[in-house]
């Protein structure tokens, strides 16, 4: 697929990170970025992507450097996504996923939703990765 004509979703909150997807996909014929889980759901159930990238702390969740180990702690999360995606397994089925969370955990639970979900290209790459990668 062509990234620059690419249908390209991305859950971030981090303005620095929005900043650098904006750079690189703006251009693109659609190009969405939600902060919460709640938007990001309602925006994947109506357009359909090509390119989802997902991270799995969000908002206020975000605190003093920690990250979120817990379930009771993963609500308002990019993992409520990757819920969402396995429990709707047409919803977004052809989309290429990539979760570029620097939480390791929140990242395997993520992936493991997706697993589940059925056949879907799903990477786990983190965002300083990602940055690498694409430049």
């Amino acid at each position: 697929m062509d990234k620059s004509k690419a249908r390209v979703f991305v859950l971030e909150d981090a303005e620095d990170r929005i900043k650098w997807f904006t750079q690189r996909f703006a251009e693109n014929p659609v190009f969405v970025t939600v902060t919460n889980a709640q938007l990001a759901i309602e925006v994947l159930t109506l357009i359909e992507f090509d390119l989802l990238f997902l991270d799995h702390d969000l908002e206020l969740l975000n605190y003093a450097g920690g990250y979120m180990e817990s379930q009771e702690e993963s609500s308002g999360t990019g993992y409520d996504v990757a819920k969402f995606l396995e429990e709707n397994p047409d919803c977004q089925r052809t989309a290429e996923i990539v979760i570029h969370s620097l939480n390791p955990s929140g990242t395997a639970r993520m992936l493991a939703a997706l697993k589940k979900s059925g056949e879907r290209t799903v990477n786990a790459v983190s965002f300083l990765v990602l940055k690498e990668l694409v430049g």
